[in-house]
């Protein structure tokens, strides 16, 4: 059990560092932080920066499993 969370920690890591080095990525997200510095109520913009992040690690975990599966389904091979 240990061995498959340090493997899942592994993989979180690596999508972490892929998208963290994707140009086009890092392109949108300064598009979106330049759109959201002109939200003028502050509380709206933290409420709408967290919820980004939320869907951030949403998808991260999606994406995660999904390597998992294909790892397990590999290793059956």
């Amino acid at each position: 059990m240990k061995q498959k969370e340090e493997r899942r920690k592994e993989l979180d890591d690596c999508f972490k560092q892929e998208k963290y080095s994707n140009r086009k990525y890092l392109i949108e997200l300064e598009k979106f932080l330049d759109r959201v510095d002109n939200v003028k109520d502050e509380n709206l913009k933290l409420e709408i920066i967290g919820q980004v992040h939320r869907i951030e690690n949403t998808v991260s975990g999606i994406a995660v499993d999904m390597l998992e599966k294909i790892l397990e389904s590999e290793n059956k091979k």
